[in-house]
């Protein structure tokens, strides 16, 4: 059942990473006008909780059109450019969309994505025709990690070996094959097991405080959900199914 939050009109930004504010500024007064005339909406009045470059000529607020923010958005250079992958066009900049506790790099295309949230975007990257895209801060990628008040139920095991889950093993990034083949045929030696949840559980701070990544260059177009994703450099989804792809971009005036 959905949760209902009754808002009381003061702002809903939470804390913005500080590293993410370095080169960025509030937006001037003019901005905003221009802003309110596109019929954009912030969840804060004074939309102190939006941040731009700081850097001249490197935030165009025209092109900004019909969309929300809400928690923090903090944008990379926006400027008058066109952004191409195959017959795919795009001027850069937000329209028809809605963003939530999101930082983009620059030069980005973000065109009809429905709702965007808790996601870092890299430079020139196409998102267009998105009905969800966000990540939980409890998010683990697919590893086998506990975050801070998870039971041990939550951990994500993958049955190897046969169909029972007697040999399952609990993924990592680093993990190859040979991890887990070892892990999975040596179940009677419990000290090899248990370093291998050590090395599961390395470098994990157990903090709920995990993002989404889109890495430079990528395109994600015509999905219905993106969930709790890292796409990498040169990844394109479209219509749900993920293919790699190299990304041939350019900027016209």
């Amino acid at each position: 059942m959905p949760e209902v939050r009754y808002l009381n009109g003061k702002s809903m930004a939470g804390d913005v990473p500080k590293e993410l504010l370095e080169g960025k500024r509030h937006l001037t007064a003019k901005e905003v006008y221009v802003l309110i005339q596109n019929r954009n909406i912030s969840s804060d009045p004074d939309w102190q909780n939006v941040y731009v470059s700081a850097a001249p000529g490197e935030f165009n607020a025209e092109q900004i059109v019909q969309s929300e923010f809400s928690g923090w958005v903090v944008l990379g250079a926006v400027r008058p450019a066109m952004l191409r992958f195959h017959d795919l066009e795009l001027k850069t900049g937000i329209y028809r969309s809605v963003l939530r506790d999101v930082l983009t790099g620059d030069d980005c295309v973000i065109h009809n994505v429905s709702y965007l949230s808790n996601y870092r975007i890299g430079n020139r990257v196409m998102l267009f025709n998105i009905q969800e895209m966000s990540c939980t801060s409890h998010s683990k990628f697919g590893s086998g990690i506990l975050k801070q008040g998870e039971p041990e139920s939550h951990r994500i095991w993958i049955g190897v070996g046969n169909e029972n889950g007697e040999r399952g093993v609990l993924p990592f990034p680093e993990m190859i094959p040979a991890d887990a083949y070892l892990w999975s045929r040596y179940r009677e030696d419990k000290e090899l097991l248990n370093r291998f949840v050590e090395l599961t559980e390395k470098d994990n701070d157990g903090l709920n405080n995990t993002y989404g990544i889109v890495e430079d260059d990528a395109v994600i177009k015509n999905c219905t959900l993106l969930k709790d994703a890292k796409d990498r450099p040169v990844c394109l989804h479209q219509g749900g199914v993920q293919a790699k792809e190299h990304k041939h971009a350019f900027f016209s005036g």
